[in-house]
């Protein structure tokens, strides 16, 4: 027993000799940065309330504090089982962008990914995203928890393009992809791009195979996204600058409700002054006559909605304005009738058409004396 005490103590005083083993360095992922000549790019606080409100322009104080951002994902839901296996991070230089493409190999480099990108958006004072607000940010923000990491770079201010393409453009493109924006607005559509969708299988066969070929291609496809997501705020921008300059009649009425929704009353009325005689007639006159009846321009909103309703056949609502108008302000009651009888004759549904007997009834009895 002696014997087996004293070898177990020689064992122990050994190993307390040998020199501590070498930790492993972490994983690291993998970067891959490039430098893109972009142009310039006219920034103002004015614009970028416009297009994000109060969160953009406050945060905004000069172009290096905008960092544009899109994360190539394993999966397309919000699950936690969601990650970024690829961060693109693109900073404003003067006329040019330079990116920087975080990827990981595995697992395993996920939490450096993470901190790479803490460090490349380190004096970041706003983030651009598209759709960004709504996923990647979100996902983002889950993964720095899961990997017991500050929030950090997810609290920044952000501006969502989508939010802003969908005001301008929505009512004209109908659906507002990145890639249907590209080849409308920007006139550049994706030749030979991998679809977004297929981007989770490609990582999930790397996994297996070990091929990088595919991976370089969502890398690429990734850089054309960042790239967009510049070219795509200056057309925004520009749109903001000088509405009526557009092309197309629905984007400058779109561009007035989002000019009247900043505040720029003015602007918003140019433009759908601007487009009454184009397509959007109807919709930029009820934008008119709604500016002129908030700011209590009565006799400008009389003859405006008399032309309108001149020139609009069957469309009611210059008839039912008027009516509300000669009852209500000029106590014109035999003109109110006139026009809500006409209304009624054009047919109208339901709750309207109660709405429009209604005043027919309280009508007739005040010009028959009944007040």
């Amino acid at each position: 027993m002696s014997f087996l005490r004293d070898r177990l103590k020689q064992i122990a005083e050994s190993r307390q000799q040998e020199a501590p083993a070498q930790s492993l360095p972490p994983p690291c992922c993998a970067v891959r940065q490039t430098s893109l000549e972009l142009g310039e790019m006219k920034l103002s606080k004015e614009g970028l309330f416009f297009l994000g409100g109060d969160e953009a322009a406050q945060a905004f104080t000069s172009p290096d504090g905008l960092a544009f951002i899109d994360v190539e994902s394993t999966g397309l839901s919000r699950g936690a089982g969601t990650v970024a296996f690829e961060i693109g991070i693109g900073r404003l230089a003067g006329s040019r962008m330079e990116l920087t493409q975080l990827y990981m190999r595995d697992y395993d480099e996920e939490r450096d990914l993470l901190l790479r990108a803490a460090e490349c958006l380190k004096g970041a004072e706003l983030l651009v995203s598209f759709n960004g607000k709504s996923f990647d940010l979100p996902m983002l923000r889950a993964r720095m928890v899961m990997n017991r990491l500050p929030p950090g770079f997810t609290g920044l201010p952000q501006l969502d393009l989508l939010h802003g393409a969908r005001r301008l453009y929505k009512l004209r493109l109908k659906q507002c992809s990145l890639s249907k924006l590209e080849e409308m607005i920007l006139g550049s559509p994706r030749q030979g791009d991998i679809p977004g969708a297929l981007i989770p299988g490609i990582w999930a066969a790397f996994l297996k195979d070990g091929d990088l070929e595919p991976i370089f291609r969502v890398l690429e496809h990734n850089e054309r996204d960042v790239f967009s997501m510049a070219l795509l705020l200056r057309e925004l921008l520009a749109a903001q600058e000088n509405p009526t300059a557009q092309k197309h009649a629905e984007d400058i009425y779109s561009a007035g409700l989002a000019l009247e929704r900043a505040g720029r009353t003015g602007e918003a009325e140019r433009c759908y002054a601007f487009t009454l005689s184009c397509g959007t007639r109807l919709l930029s006159g009820r934008a008119l006559s709604r500016i002129y009846r908030r700011q209590g321009r009565l006799d400008e909103n009389i003859a405006h909605l008399n032309a309108l309703n001149e020139a609009s056949g069957g469309e009611n609502f210059a008839r039912i304005e008027l009516a509300k108008i000669y009852e209500h302000k000029k106590k014109d009651y035999a003109s109110a009738l006139r026009l809500t009888e006409e209304a009624l004759s054009l047919g109208q549904p339901g709750a309207e058409a109660e709405a429009l007997r209604a005043r027919q009834k309280r009508l007739l009895r005040r010009l028959n004396g009944g007040g």
